[in-house]
């Protein structure tokens, strides 16, 4: 995807180093984590109201994240169908305003599951758009700076630690308004905060664009780069990955349904995950973006396999008998998991910018994301299908400890292909050894 000329001029006021590509990163991102105020009240909505299933609740969840899985159509679009000769800025006006209606829409008129799905698909469309655009900066701006692991976690932590940001200030608040006001009020809320994007919009000054590439030339450029090993080997990895079973949805039935949680603490739960993925991310930049890929991918993995084996003793109900109330055990259970969650996804989000090719950067990063959400799309279906078969329910969780067990034993599967993931580090080295060696 090509990228927008964006003035490098400062903001009045502002640290030079934070200029209006990342201003409008930052806007796109905590616009982005504030809409998780409606999380809590969209799941209660397909649970209580519409009086889903499961399986049923976790299709839904799969259908509204289709926009994320075709991301680089977007990149195409914005591409070659400028909007009065710019490709950026009015699509985020565009895309802002269509958010904030679709919100006002869910919270008055929607009535049914089909139109709930419908909905939200539309609302997922308008962020997942905007997300390509604020996605190509981080990319353009890390390859800007540095092409090392250390210059790539800055952006990739300034645009995901937003959002995990965004979303923290939201969480516990989510479920804080469901104990006062209803869902369609909290929907409405949500309404204000794509107007954030048109705001982005107004701060990108944006040049006009003379020619436009075609789809068939950038598909043919981005399949050369695609086709390469060191570009093949990491879009199978992330997505084999990915792709592994989840078992999320069930434990948010055994959560509700079977221990009972109310709204609030739910609420509490949500902002214990924001804080785990914005410590997670804040940990990585800090101490542990030197470390090679490889080494930590594996130990993040295998560590985070094990913390997630310990939400069994929840299911089983041997917290109980360790004296640990249910309410401390899955607060501080999800949090290490989340936490360890992070450290495990935050290098290959930096691999991702690493291995992108300049000019073509944004296309191939929306490439990878979608590989990603694609991914994510096959886990939560392979996860429901996991339920059926093993009978769980919005009442029967028999089997859920097997449930866990499974999903996380599955998730060490890839593993054995880091092998085949190419060693940028010594990459890098043998570049700073040659280009040291020229200067003498």
């Amino acid at each position: 995807m090509a990228l927008p000329d964006i003035e490098e001029e400062p903001l009045k006021g502002l640290s030079s180093r934070y200029n209006i590509a990342g201003l409008v990163i930052i806007l796109v991102a905590i616009s982005q984590g504030f809409l998780g105020l409606s999380d809590l009240s969209m799941s209660y909505l397909y649970k209580d109201d519409f009086k889903m299933s499961p399986s049923e609740v976790a299709f839904a969840t799969s259908l509204a994240s289709i926009p994320w899985i075709i991301k680089p159509l977007w990149g195409f679009i914005s591409d070659c169908f400028p909007i009065f000769g710019r490709r950026r800025s009015p699509y985020l006006a565009v895309f802002g305003i269509i958010g904030m209606c679709s919100w006002v829409v869910m919270s008055s008129v929607v009535n049914s599951s089909i139109s709930a799905i419908v909905t939200m698909l539309i609302i997922q469309i308008c962020t997942a758009f905007c997300n390509v655009i604020g996605e190509a900066l981080v990319v353009e701006e890390s390859q800007k700076h540095g092409d090392s692991a250390e210059d790539a976690s800055k952006y990739v932590t300034l645009f995901f630690g937003t959002r995990a940001f965004g979303m923290l200030v939201t969480a516990y608040s989510g479920g804080i308004l469901l104990e006062y006001i209803d869902k369609r009020t909290v929907f409405l809320i949500t309404a204000c905060f794509p107007l954030l994007l048109c705001v982005a919009a107004l701060l990108m000054n944006e040049r006009r664009v003379t020619e436009n590439p075609t789809v068939h030339t950038q598909v043919k450029e981005i399949w050369q780069f695609v086709k390469m090993p060191r570009v093949a080997w990491p879009i199978t990895f992330i997505f084999l990955f990915m792709c592994t079973p989840s078992s999320g949805d069930a434990m948010f039935f055994y959560y509700t349904n079977d221990l009972g949680f109310e709204y609030e603490f739910m609420g509490r739960m949500k902002m214990a995950w924001g804080l785990a993925t914005l410590i997670g991310m804040l940990v990585y930049n800090k101490w542990l973006k030197g470390i090679g890929f490889k080494p930590m991918f594996l130990s993040s993995c295998i560590i985070g396999c094990v913390m997630g084996l310990t939400q069994i003793l929840l299911v089983t109900r041997f917290n109980v008998t360790l004296g640990i109330p249910d309410t401390v055990f899955a607060l501080s259970s999800n949090f290490l998991v989340q936490a360890l969650g992070e450290l495990n996804a935050m290098p290959l989000l930096v691999l991702c910018c690493r291995i992108c090719p300049k000019n073509i950067e944004g296309s191939l990063y929306a490439l990878l994301m979608s590989t990603w959400n694609f991914g994510n799309l096959v886990s939560s279906q392979l996860g429901a299908l996991l339920m059926i078969g093993l009978g769980i329910t919005e009442s029967n969780f028999n089997l859920l400890w097997l449930m866990l067990l499974l999903t996380n034993c599955i998730m060490l599967l890839p593993l054995p292909l880091l092998r085949f993931i190419p060693d940028y580090e010594n990459e890098e080295k043998e570049e700073r050894n040659s280009d040291g060696y020229n200067d003498v």
